[in-house]
């Protein structure tokens, strides 16, 4: 195993100046929005039955009553910080403020047209679709972290294992006695399985001097180990607690930002790794 820096000197190495106030910038707009009239607010939602380009953006950063604004924010404050940590020092930055400036500019606008899709009477509010976005990078950022900080041998093709667990928690706790929801739970929990068995076949596990190291390495497995834990608890949190008291839970909405904050980073950084000889930082 690689002597790695220590984990506080790390963290002062790899965290960005700017990165603080850009991921505190979110809560403090989002507040700012719930301070103003609730006629104002209302008018922000996004309307099925008139739906509008401006609604289609403001929808997101709105909410119509504390608790809801509380779950949203106690969503991104536990995993905002995780992602971005687990980014940084898995030398992942870039991806981060590139994923993060798309999740809050572009993505609002794509979840709502998406939503279009369901044929229905409604008004949506909430950011819950974009911290699911955010969440859905936590599987790739986790990756990279172990990656640079664990082991050597795992790198962001391993991601995929992370993202199925996640899922496969999304669709048992969403509705767990919808056939189809306990179907893709268990096509999706059996994928981690696949995917972890392959990377567990392809770790040189280190001996007791090896272990003896990791394990002097405060900070690095209990980062890990929290950004594992989020991949079942935050699931819990936006699938399975009572939907806000001015309407109903939009789980579709919630997979959407998932999948989508998941998906095209994998992607890109897949193909980026492999059309160039040397790599590309992203």
């Amino acid at each position: 195993m690689t002597e790695r820096e220590p984990f506080g000197q790390a963290v002062r190495r790899a965290v960005s100046p700017t990165a603080i106030p850009a991921l505190l910038a979110v809560p403090i707009a989002l507040v700012a929005v719930f301070t103003l009239p609730a006629a104002t607010r209302q008018s922000l939602g996004f309307s099925h039955a008139d739906p509008t380009l401006v609604s289609a953006y403001t929808a997101h950063f709105v909410h119509l009553n504390a608790t809801h604004l509380g779950v949203n924010l106690a969503v991104y404050l536990i995993v905002a910080p995780v992602v971005y940590l687990t980014s940084a020092l898995g030398e992942r930055e870039r991806l981060f403020t590139v994923a993060f400036t798309a999740y809050l500019l572009a993505f609002p606008f794509v979840l709502s047209a998406l939503n279009l899709a369901l044929a229905r009477n409604a008004v949506e509010f909430g950011f819950s679709g974009i911290a699911m976005a955010l969440f859905g990078l936590l599987p790739l950022s986790l990756s990279a972290f172990a990656s640079v900080r664990l082991d050597d041998d795992l790198d962001t093709s391993e991601s995929p294992a992370l993202f199925f667990i996640a899922l496969a928690a999304i669709a048992l706790v969403a509705d767990p006695t919808d056939p189809r929801t306990v179907g893709i739970g268990v096509t999706a929990a059996l994928a981690a399985m696949l995917y972890s068995g392959r990377v567990l076949g392809q770790l040189r596990l280190p001996g007791r001097s090896g272990m003896q190291r990791a394990a002097d390495r405060a900070g690095d497995f209990e980062l890990a180990t929290v950004g594992s834990l989020l991949l079942v608890v935050v699931p819990l949190i936006a699938f399975g607690g009572s939907a806000p008291s001015t309407g109903v839970t939009n789980s579709y909405v919630h997979l959407l930002g998932f999948a989508l904050g998941y998906v095209p980073a994998y992607v890109t950084v897949t193909v980026t790794e492999h059309s160039s000889p040397v790599g590309v930082d992203i």
